[in-house]
């Protein structure tokens, strides 16, 4: 069997060789051990970066929701400002009264969920959307509120030609002053509740001064009859009531209960609301 190659080699070949090639391969191992580090940190790194990115962004959106709700509970106090126009009565716009309602009250309900400064991203995100969401639904049911107060004045105007020229004046200067505020802009419902009410007022007023002049009217009317009616007897030889059972009889066909008689000339009845009272 021929020798190996490495062994035809002389003795001082193979010395230097030895050498070289352990330091070549010392090395490469060397270089690899590197490598692996140097990828090693880099991953590492980039993880870090990652993950302080992460929290950036999870900060940023809890201060973006904290102010959603802060912005949420100024306007639930707007909201219920409007609510409280109608007072004890009836609201005169019902339908759009409920609805002002109905998302008041889920706004406050999305509200009054938990949050502390260690909410997930996720959450916060969700929980952003959803304050959001109940936002716009109650600034469109204020907007739509007003509308629907602004056309009840209008019609209240329209059916009101006797009232006195102030309380129309008024109610055209407090229907103007709400007409114009802006819709859809959150800056737009501070002092809504103001503007409301004084329209609700104003419309309120106009509708008591046409009742009051229609039935003085009406009281104008039955005194003349009855003077007519007097005079028609007494030319006939019948004998005319006096003044005051003239009064009497009017305020009954009014709907009015006699309660007691205070005097000769005053006496004390229950009218429905309007109607003039002797």
């Amino acid at each position: 069997m021929p020798p190996a190659a490495d062994s035809a080699l002389p003795p001082s070949d193979l010395a230097v060789r030895s050498p070289r090639a352990a330091l070549v391969a010392a090395l490469a191992v060397g270089a690899l051990i590197a490598g692996s580090l140097t990828w090693g940190g880099v991953a590492t790194a980039q993880a870090v970066a990652a993950d302080r990115e992460r929290e950036r962004l999870r900060v940023a959106e809890l201060g973006l929701l904290l102010d959603a709700r802060s912005a949420s509970t100024e306007l639930l106090a707007m909201s219920a400002a409007v609510l409280a126009t109608a007072g004890d009565a009836p609201s005169v716009v019902p339908a759009d009264h409920d609805t002002v309602q109905d998302t008041h009250d889920a706004l406050a309900e999305e509200l009054a969920r938990t949050l502390d400064a260690l909410t997930p991203h996720d959450r916060i995100v969700a929980q952003s959307r959803l304050l959001l969401g109940d936002q716009d639904a109650l600034m469109r049911a204020l907007d739509e509120h007003t509308r629907a107060v602004l056309a009840h004045s209008r019609a209240v105007r329209a059916a009101a030609p006797l009232a006195t020229a102030p309380t129309l004046a008024a109610l055209d200067a407090a229907v103007l002053a709400l007409g114009v505020v802006p819709q859809g802009l959150p800056s737009s419902y501070s002092g809504r509740a103001a503007l409301v009410a004084d329209v609700l007022t104003s419309a309120a007023a106009v509708t008591a001064s046409h009742a009051a002049d229609k039935a003085e009217q009406a009281r104008r009317e039955a005194e003349r009859r009855a003077a007519e009616e007097a005079a028609r007897r007494s030319s006939s030889g019948w004998s005319a009531p006096d003044g005051n059972e003239m009064i009497r009889q009017w305020m009954l066909g009014m709907g009015c209960t006699f309660i007691s008689q205070i005097n000769h000339n005053t006496s004390d009845w229950d009218c429905p609301p309007g109607v003039y009272q002797q």
